[in-house]
């Protein structure tokens, strides 16, 4: 398994559709960095003048916490690019009865579980790297200030999750906005290994995370309930709506689960 497992790896991480993403969303944070970081560096002296409590910094404009145009964008198209570096391999192997060489060689439950764990990780990572690059690269530019409730500039409340921690502790606030981002995103990429096993058509392979996540949101909208959508930007995610989150998570793993069990229980190979 631990080969196989490296093998996918690599298939995940060296192909077109690793780089598309990545290239897409960084393009998306260097817009993001051009207008909301160097912008406020070019007239910082400015802003030191106006601003009565505290100069805008890294916690005020990374793309992770903001409520920029930029992050809105980000957060649409991440359940799109989340699938093109891994999805349609899963597809593919299918469609090409890849399994039956690699079954003379491993068992079969290791290989769809092998699938399932490179989908989570590669649609983990296309979210983490840009945002972590974003935080990097807006700290090089902006000072690293320590956010003040006084000030009132930041999009993080108190009754959102995490919201004091952000006040006292905000880089370990930042960690763990990364790695929630990633992970909620890493298990809605799952749904691309559940739609390779169901649907027929590569494209509907490789947007059926964005569709779910879409009409989940359309669907939360018109029943007066809150969607995912909003609590993937972690500043509007407020404490009382965790439950309504891990519910919504927790299908998708439980129908990822459902699908890895009955490919290995099936008496056809593929």
């Amino acid at each position: 398994m631990k080969n196989l497992f490296k093998n996918e790896m690599e298939r995940a991480l060296k192909n077109k559709g690793m780089i598309i993403a990545l290239c897409v969303s960084m393009a998306i944070i260097l817009l993001d960095i051009y207008q909301n970081a160097i912008g406020v560096r070019l007239h910082m002296s400015e802003y030191q003048k106006t601003y009565e409590y505290q100069t805008p910094g890294l916690y005020n404009r990374w793309i992770g916490i903001s409520t920029s145009r930029y992050h809105m964008v980000l957060n649409f198209i991440f359940p799109i690019l989340i699938s093109l570096p891994y999805t349609i391999s899963i597809y593919t192997d299918i469609k090409r009865n890849y399994i039956n060489n690699v079954v003379t060689r491993i068992e079969k439950k290791y290989y769809f579980l092998t699938k399932m764990m490179v989908q989570f990780i590669s649609s983990f990572l296309v979210v983490a790297i840009p945002l972590v690059l974003s935080f990097v690269i807006t700290a090089m530019i902006l000072p690293v200030e320590h956010p003040l409730k006084a000030a009132g500039s930041y999009s993080v409340r108190n009754s959102s999750i995490f919201g004091e921690l952000f006040y006292s502790s905000p880089f370990i606030y930042c960690i763990i906005v990364v790695l929630l981002d990633s992970i909620m995103y890493g298990v809605l990429g799952c749904i691309g290994y559940i739609a390779a096993y169901v649907l027929d058509n590569s494209l509907m392979v490789v947007i059926s995370p964005f569709i779910i996540y879409f009409f989940e949101y359309v669907f939360s909208v018109f029943i007066g309930k809150i969607s995912m959508r909003v609590c993937y930007i972690i500043p509007n995610f407020q404490v009382g709506d965790i439950a309504n989150v891990i519910i919504k998570l927790g299908i998708i793993v439980v129908l990822t689960m459902i699908t890895y069990n009955m490919k290995i229980k099936s008496k056809s190979i593929v």
